[in-house]
């Protein structure tokens, strides 16, 4: 590489920590991963996707289009919420 050049990287896999997401009662997060999730599957343009959730949440992700588009890590974790 000639000084001054940017390499350029191809990203193949991306991770989501979701598990923080607690359905129904974290609005804004919520709102911001799904928005995030749908953006995804809309043009992941060949990006491996895992979403890392609760069970709480992946329940709520199936009834969702994008579910198909990732590979889901669900985490049976118990929560104070």
């Amino acid at each position: 590489m000639k000084k001054g050049e940017k390499r350029r990287v191809s990203i193949k896999k991306v991770g989501l920590n979701l598990l923080y997401v607690v359905p129904n009662k974290v609005g804004g997060t919520q709102t911001y991963a799904e928005g995030i999730l749908r953006s995804l599957s809309e043009d992941s343009s060949g990006l491996e996707v895992h979403v890392f959730c609760s069970s709480r949440y992946y329940e709520l992700l199936k009834k969702t289009n994008t579910v198909s588009f990732f590979t889901l890590l669900v985490l049976i974790l118990k929560t104070a919420l």
